[in-house]
């Protein structure tokens, strides 16, 4: 299914938050902690700039982790949807969306006082009058604009039926800092907009077009507007609070799922949920995000809403392609728009680059599908898989995690990843040395070494060297472990979900093919045999070449080798 759709988005800046600590729990694991509320999840790695990103669910940001030192800073992912917002559409149909970047209300009744800092804006009349004002940033707007929708939510009301306000352009420069009853600035009648006032709790819409208008027309970076009663003399009281800018109690923040690195350096975000889902127009939902990793800016993208909430993000053949619920989309990434949306249906699952395909697992479905991107189809679908989720792919095998869950009081098993042979479709399956006590394999990853990784919801990150096949497995400090990602020279770096950590964990022994050409030969022996007798901090030490890692080059790393002399990875 082919469908263009149009990304509209929201400009909002990162906050830094520089903080680290480093600690050892273990001689195999080495854990950088992270914000106790953090509940880290997708990783990922970036070589250009030495940094490694991971999404922190419960914390709503992204943490930037310096691979040499080991600290890092918090890259805060603020409020998709603030209220109140203002949604700009163009003349070729993109939705932007702007926020509030000042709003206040002012009372009759306490004419010099100021409510800018005021969690809500109000409109009443009981005698005396409260006003609203809102400020927008349009300077990035061109004017050629087919509707502008002032956008506000309703906390609470009383007696508005029948109550008209009129909305109006203001005119004069004020701030939310310093606006009282008396200094509020003045406004212009032309371009004024009657509405009904609202009668329900939830979002009141406002169309402001003329007003939004007539600001581009004259030039105007930013766009006012009041609200208040039309009638705001007598009896009875009739009153409506709206959510203003400074409300949490609405929006908490899109939490960020996995991570993929575009070729502009763009950070770009799945969002898999919201704490406190955002009320949203019914056509579309922020639940998408990218991140400028130089200038820090942040961008909340809206998709369609029957995409529904994000599984997986990956970058391939100069698209991003973003796995939801119910689809997968291909976005232009350079200017941010879907390309085209693919019905399938997931509900949680991952996905796996090969090519020009795409491997994609459904975790509810016990099946694992290829997507054809230059078909534009999906051309391979396997089932009888046993909750499968992480997806790994070599040049001949697809390695699938089966997150086998244990029944309450049922047998302890081995977990399990499936190999998907490319060339038959036939399927078998590793039986890992790690135990199942609560769920199994989550994800898996190949090394650089060929060595083949998996974590589990049974708190543990385990492992099957290459040439040998000798399984080996850690146990974490994280009740469960989740992503992975490779740091050449710097080991496997996983999230502990469940705590607030990253594990760093290698190998128990390096690979026995130190020249990396896939085969156990004299090549490799050569290299030994030049760091022979050495240790750790001689002219001739060669890391690689010692196999058990205790800083000598000795007869245990020649007989490593020779177990595995001319064995092919």
């Amino acid at each position: 299914m082919k469908k263009t759709i149009i990304i509209s988005i929201t400009l909002l800046l990162l906050t830094l938050l520089p903080t680290n600590t480093v600690t050892s729990q273990a001689p195999s694991i080495t854990y950088i902690t992270l914000p106790s509320d953090s509940l880290p999840m997708g990783i990922i790695y970036d070589n250009n700039t030495n940094v490694v990103w991971v999404a922190l669910y419960w914390n709503r940001s992204i943490a930037k982790i310096n691979v040499t030192t080991k600290e890092y800073k918090l890259c805060q992912l603020p409020d998709a949807v603030t209220v109140p917002y203002l949604q700009i559409v163009t003349l070729s149909g993109k939705r932007i969306i702007l926020n509030a970047i000042e709003d206040a209300r002012v009372r009759e009744a306490y004419p010099n006082t100021n409510y800018g800092n005021d969690a809500y804006l109000s409109v009443l009349r009981f005698g005396v009058s409260e006003r609203s004002f809102l400020k927008f940033d349009i300077s990035s707007i061109s004017k050629d604009i087919t509707s502008a929708t002032l956008n506000l939510y309703v906390k609470e009301f009383g007696n508005t039926v029948n109550r008209t306000y009129e909305v109006n352009k203001v005119i004069e420069d004020w701030s939310e800092s310093s606006i009282t009853w008396n200094n509020q600035p003045n406004i212009t009648t032309e371009f004024q907009v009657n509405v009904s006032a609202p009668t329900n709790i939830g979002w009141f819409s406002i169309d402001v077009t003329p007003i939004v208008n007539s600001a581009l027309e004259l030039n105007e970076t930013t766009v006012s507007f009041r609200i208040k009663d039309s009638d705001e003399t007598g009896c009875p009281c009739t009153y409506t609070y709206f959510c203003s800018k400074e409300d949490v109690s609405v929006y908490k923040g899109p939490m960020p799922w996995t991570l993929a690195l575009a070729p502009d350096g763009d950070l770009w975000i799945s969002i898999r949920s919201y704490m406190v889902t955002p009320n949203h127009p019914l056509s579309s939902i922020p639940y998408l995000a990218k991140m400028n990793t130089t200038t820090g800016k942040l961008t909340i993208l809206w998709i369609p809403t029957w995409l529904g909430g994000g599984c997986d993000i990956k970058y391939l053949n100069g698209f991003i392609w973003y796995l939801t619920n119910q689809g997968l989309a291909k976005i232009n990434y350079t200017i941010s728009e879907i390309v085209e949306c693919y019905p399938v249906d997931i509900a949680g699952g991952f996905m796996e680059v090969d090519g020009d395909s795409i491997w994609i697992s459904s975790v509810s479905n016990n099946v694992v599908k290829r997507f054809n991107t230059i078909a534009e189809n999906f051309d391979v679908n396997l089932t009888g898989f046993d909750r499968p989720l992480g997806i790994e792919v070599d040049s001949k095998y697809v390695y699938v995690a089966e997150n086998h869950r244990r029944e309450p009081e049922g047998p302890i098993i081995n977990g399990t990843i499936a190999r998907i042979d490319k060339a038959t479709y036939s399927i078998n399956r590793i039986v890992t040395n790690t135990l199942v006590t609560n769920e199994g394999p989550y994800h898996v990853l190949k090394d650089g070494d060929g060595n083949l990784w998996w974590t589990t919801n049974s708190k543990q990150i385990g492992g099957r060297m290459a040439f040998t096949e000798s399984m080996f497995s850690y146990e974490a400090i994280s009740p469960y472990c989740y992503f992975m990602v490779e740091v050449p020279s710097n080991g496997i770096w996983f999230s502990c979900v469940g705590s607030a950590y990253v594990g760093i964990v290698y190998p128990p022994y390096n690979s026995p093919d130190i020249n990396k050409d896939g085969t156990v030969d004299s090549s490799d022996l050569g290299i030994l045999g030049i760091a022979w007798g050495s240790i750790s901090g001689d002219p001739n030490y060669t890391s690689d070449a010692d196999l058990n890692r205790d800083s000598i080059i000795d007869s245990v790393d020649l007989g490593m080798i020779g177990t595995c002399w001319g064995m092919a990875k």
